[in-house]
């Protein structure tokens, strides 16, 4: 089954430093760094939680290929699903980047599309065809974390465009730029793209959420998540199809191994939103071109027209907020740490009270 948690202050998992870490499940997919390792009591991957490293999802609108199917396993079958199941539900795969591209994720024609981990490459492979339109929307991407998504598309497609924007209040669209390698993808503010062959690359990260915030049910708070929702859109023009769809490559072509570094806030500042300079590209579709300067410095939301990028109004907001490509490294204070219990089974078996020890 697939499932994750995440252990704040190593506690659950019982470890000596006050390291949170990332609990999944038995599939290698969570084996995602090289420091995680296997629990097999539980049995559970589990990987230290630094700064970047979060669970993230993705949910992707691919039109034609996804329905809601109610498939059953078979008795006969000792409860796993026949050939003729999976061929019918699974759409094509995940898999990490080169050496670890045997770690995959099967997609099916079900939504939610994919959950993982942050500061990973993921190459995706949808041997069933791709619509020439399809959405993908970040879920749970906190500041700092992303992915590097690389899309397998036919080589004699053509991207169209690609562009960003909030899901709900706000319509203004951001257009991806087209760049020369995925490391320059990677090194951008997250409005990038690059195409080499049969391979999109895009770094899937939270364009819109603005820092600090918390998520707070109770006495219980989670600091800096996404708070606004948003999707990227790719168009594709593609010459050769199967059925409406575009055709792709039956065998995989996962890309070479790559690097995806995080980089450490280097202090709290790092967290507020700059202010909006009227020259930025966000602004390249005036929406009242009529206004004044002086009207729409309290109504920075909208689009300012070309006469007022001339100097920056301090007191803007930024339309969005990016790049918040930097990870603050929040775990606990040691003291918050309750000592490491050596032997469970030896305390639980005493007739006193179990006692923790710190030695």
């Amino acid at each position: 089954r697939m499932f994750n948690l995440v252990d704040w202050d190593g506690s659950f998992v019982n470890a000596p430093s006050c390291q949170g870490h990332i609990v999944g499940s038995e599939i290698d997919w969570w084996n995602a760094y090289d420091d995680c390792w296997w629990e097999p009591e539980w049995p559970a991957w589990i990987c230290p939680r630094r700064p970047g490293r979060e669970v993230v999802g993705l949910d992707m609108d691919l039109p034609g290929l996804q329905e809601r199917l109610d498939i059953q396993p078979s008795r006969d079958n000792g409860y796993r699903l026949t050939q003729t199941q999976r061929d019918q539900l699974y759409i094509g795969h995940l898999s990490y980047f080169g050496k670890n591209a045997h770690k995959k994720l099967i997609v099916t024609r079900n939504k939610h599309f994919a959950t993982g981990v942050s500061a990973t490459a993921w190459y995706m492979h949808i041997d069933k065809g791709l619509p020439t339109s399809f959405t993908i929307e970040p879920k749970n991407f906190p500041r700092g974390a992303y992915i590097l998504l690389c899309i397998d598309i036919p080589t004699d497609a053509t991207v169209t465009s690609i562009t960003s924007q909030q899901k709900w209040g706000n319509a203004q669209t951001f257009a991806f730029a087209s760049v020369g390698s995925r490391a320059a993808v990677l090194s951008g503010n997250g409005t990038q793209y690059h195409r080499s062959g049969r391979h999109l690359y895009l770094k899937i990260s939270d364009l819109f959420s603005t820092y600090p915030n918390a998520f707070s049910r109770g006495k219980v708070d989670i600091y800096n998540t996404q708070n606004v929702a948003s999707f990227l859109t790719v168009n594709l023009n593609c010459p050769t199809k199967q059925g409406a769809l575009c055709k792709i490559a039956a065998t995989p072509s996962p890309p070479s191994d790559i690097d995806v570094p995080t980089t450490v806030c280097a202090n709290k500042s790092e967290l507020v939103p700059p202010p909006l300079c009227p020259d930025e590209t966000d602004l390249t579709s005036p929406k009242d071109p009529t206004k004044s300067c002086s009207e729409l410095t309290w109504q920075c939301s909208r689009a300012l027209p070309d006469h007022c990028r001339q100097s920056c109004l301090p007191d803007c907001k930024r339309l969005a907020p990016f790049p918040y490509m930097c990870s603050v490294d929040e775990g606990c204070e040691a003291a918050e740490k309750p000592p490491q219990v050596h032997d469970w089974c030896a305390a639980l078996s005493s007739s006193a009270e179990p006692q923790v020890t710190s030695d």
